[in-house]
């Protein structure tokens, strides 16, 4: 009883703050079992609600979504449920593989995929490079989740980062520093609908 009362408290604070004109996306939001305990039947019913607002307010959805490829699953389960397969999403963070990858869009072709600083860390993560190689620029935001996220040179995140991150891309992409800022900054206007 309690969780529910405390749930449809949240949820009320949410669409209140959300009546405010600025706001241009729901989120983060999603499914996360990276280590702390997780209570997946409260996550998803937390996920299910904010869901549903973003769709009455036709807002897309920043998806939060870590832990181990049955997270994944069912965050993406969950959202093919709920959501019109056209709907606008920003895959926060991904790090998936080439095969998440690829389920994501197929389920929803207006995903968007935030490229962190993962890209900039060969030696942590080996098979991201492989997995930025197989994407398609049109569908890559960049993003530095600073502080959190950090290069293998450094010990904390920084907003700065976004230039090392580009930079990454045109090297990977064979073309200029320009050309991935353009690109990416035309997919995240065209996923938040701002100009």
């Amino acid at each position: 009883m309690e969780n529910t009362s405390k749930l449809n408290e949240w949820i009320s604070d949410l669409e209140w703050m959300l009546k405010a004109n600025r706001v241009v996306a729901v989120g983060e939001c999603g499914l996360d079992n990276s280590g702390r305990k997780w209570d997946v039947e409260k996550q998803i019913k937390f996920f299910e609600k904010q869901i549903v607002i973003a769709v009455k307010r036709d807002l897309p959805l920043v998806i939060h979504c870590r832990g181990d490829e049955r997270t994944d699953e069912m965050c993406l389960n969950t959202l093919v449920r709920l959501l019109p397969k056209h709907f606008k999403l920003h895959r926060h963070c991904f790090n998936g593989d080439e095969v998440m990858y690829r389920k994501w869009k197929t389920s929803f072709p207006n995903c968007k995929f935030g490229i962190s600083p993962f890209i900039l860390n060969d030696q942590k993560y080996p098979k991201y490079r492989s997995l930025v190689c197989n994407m398609k620029l049109k569908d890559i935001v960049l993003e530095t989740d600073a502080p959190y996220l950090h290069s293998e040179f450094e010990d904390f995140g920084s907003p700065l980062m976004i230039k090392d991150i580009c930079e990454k891309l045109a090297n990977i992409f064979l073309c200029s520093v320009e050309e991935i800022a353009n690109i990416t900054t035309k997919n995240a206007t065209d996923v938040y609908s701002i100009i």
